[in-house]
């Protein structure tokens, strides 16, 4: 992985469609031992996100759920 992370993000609906995917890289030039995104979110609802992460070499990928209102 060439980055410091990814995340991918997908809006809870009953027929995507590619406004309904976020794909972000990390923000490069932070803090060390830190990882941030920056993104924003088209339309208010429940977003699922898949982040993959660099950690001292590993290769680390987390799943959660977000309200965007």
């Amino acid at each position: 992985m060439g980055e410091q992370g990814h995340l991918v993000i997908l809006r809870q609906s009953a027929s995507l469609t590619s406004a309904d995917y976020i794909h972000a890289h990390a923000i490069k030039d932070t803090t060390p031992g830190k990882v941030q995104f920056v993104t924003s979110f088209p339309n208010p609802g429940l977003y699922k996100l898949w982040g993959q992460f660099n950690r001292n070499g590993e290769i680390v990928t987390a799943d959660f759920w977000v309200k965007a209102n």
